[in-house]
């Protein structure tokens, strides 16, 4: 007897589990899928987070080094377009002086389609490139900044600060008044010109060569915050009484009121301003006399400072002196129509927050006035207690502007002054100006404050060239606008 064959109901059952391994394994290889695409972008993120980590060290290095180069070009300001050999006391030449130029003009370097490396590709408008110089010292065209330990700290990161100088072509009777860059020295006015500072920052650096890199461009240019008002030509300008307690000295500007007639002091006496008597014969000694009668010599000294132990008006000079505690000549002027702002009349900006910012910004701000020296130029805004000067500052090539801000201010017992003081109540309504010992200014002062006591003999000698100096070259702000982090030609 035959056995039943078995029915097809029953082969399921020895397949059982065929489709769950199958399963298991797409299920595998989709994992496999899954984790290969994770594990490839995390790879490329990580790519991605590390290229962006080193274009940051890339940028801010970059952005160090101009730091660096500004902070470089305010110390030198005196001497960024100077043309004078040993400018300042320590011997530093003018970057324009004949044979230590500085400045190479940036014609034929470039051309109008090209581009490249050069700094003078720095400069993106052809014809603004043609009228402008490139830095060159030593042969190089990298300013000279100490960047080790300062700026990089492994050799990982390097940076290259170089600079471009536009000498800007003003007419001041057609607008715009920039009317360019320009090369000619004819054409040149030392108060207007634009520096710009050019960073090429690199990263991820191994053996010269590097994986980062950014350029970043700012333009600083020169301030002149006398250019927007009149600076008064006489030595002392004053809002109130003069003469004070004490002795005092004025030299005249010998132009004032016309060729050969002479202007000692312009005071205040517009009652509009709460004006006080300007001139009490009563208070302290004071004379004015003629700059050859001060000096005691036909022919200035070169540096301009008195040649002698002292020089004077000296009473036994007799009619030589204009005006003294006992007469009052036509040098003295006393002015109905005084202007009642001083800082708006000096700087062209109102006492305001806005045009105090819009002042103070030109200028270095110091909390007293200790480090001052020969050897110190430019603009400085004091603020704070206290000023005092009492050794000499700047000099006549390089002078001092001094706004000062500060409650007190003191010229003491050896101070020489070169250029513009110029005391305000801006910050201090209580502020006030005095003077201990015999100290000179050459230049001018004007007292938009209270006039203290002179005990000494305080002199001031007014001297044209001086003043326009202080005033005119300014020093050196950054330009609103003038920050770019890329240009296509400059590569």
């Amino acid at each position: 007897m035959h056995k039943p064959l078995e029915t097809s109901s029953a082969l399921p059952r020895r397949q059982r589990g065929a489709l769950t391994m199958f399963s298991a394994v797409m299920i595998l290889l989709l994992l496999s899928e899954l984790i290969m695409y994770a594990v490839s972008g995390g790879i490329f993120e990580q790519h991605k987070s590390a290229n962006d980590m080193r274009q940051k060290l890339a940028f801010h290095t970059a952005e160090a080094g101009l730091n660096h180069a500004r902070e470089f070009m305010f110390a030198n300001q005196a001497l960024v377009v100077s043309s004078v050999t040993d400018l300042l006391p320590n011997g530093a030449d003018g970057w324009f002086s004949a044979g230590a130029e500085r400045w190479i003009s940036c014609q034929g370097v470039t051309t109008a389609s090209g581009e490249g490396s050069h700094p003078c590709y720095g400069e993106s408008i052809f014809a603004l490139r043609e009228g402008s110089y490139y830095y060159s010292f030593g042969g190089s065209t990298e300013l000279p900044l100490n960047t080790d330990g300062i700026i990089i700290q492994d050799a990982t990161k390097q940076v290259m600060v170089e600079a471009l100088l536009c000498m800007t072509l003003m007419d001041f009777t057609a607008d715009p008044v920039v009317q360019g860059c320009t090369t000619d020295d004819t054409l040149q006015d030392d108060r207007y010109f634009v520096v710009t500072l050019l960073a090429r920052g690199e990263a991820d650096c191994d053996g010269g060569t590097c994986s980062a890199e950014a350029l970043v461009i700012e333009k600083v240019a020169s301030t002149a915050p006398g250019g927007g008002g009149t600076a008064p030509g006489v030595p002392l300008t004053s809002k109130t009484t003069f003469p004070p307690q004490g002795t005092a000295e004025l030299v005249p500007n010998p132009n004032g009121y016309g060729v050969g007639v002479p202007v000692s002091a312009w005071l205040n006496n517009n009652t509009t301003c709460g004006a006080a008597p300007v001139v009490d014969a009563d208070n302290g000694s004071w004379a004015t006399c003629e700059r050859e009668e001060w000096y005691g010599v036909d022919e200035f000294p070169d540096d301009y400072a008195c040649p002698w132990a002292s020089c004077s008006c000296a009473e036994n000079q007799g009619d030589l002196l204009l005006s003294d505690d006992d007469f009052l000549n036509f040098d003295i002027a006393l002015d109905e129509g005084f202007p009642c702002d001083l800082f708006l009349y000096v700087f062209g900006e109102e006492k305001t927050p806005e045009g105090i910012a819009k002042v103070k910004g030109t200028a270095t701000v110091i909390n007293n006035c200790g480090d001052l020296d020969e050897n110190s130029t430019g603009i400085f805004w004091v603020t704070g207690e206290d000023c005092d000067i009492q050794v000499r500052v700047g000099s006549a090539e390089t002078p001092v502007l001094l706004i000062s801000a500060a409650l007190e201010t003191h010229f003491n017992a050896g101070a020489e002054f070169f250029g513009m003081v110029f005391v305000t109540d801006v910050e201090e309504p209580n502020a006030i100006f005095e003077a201990n010992g015999h100290a000179t200014v050459y230049g001018a002062a004007i007292i938009d404050a209270e006039m203290g006591n002179f005990n000494g003999t305080f002199q001031i000698v007014y001297l044209e060239n001086v003043i326009e100096k202080a005033l005119g070259t300014g020093g050196l702000g950054v330009m609103a606008g003038g920050w770019t982090d890329f240009h296509d030609d400059w590569q």
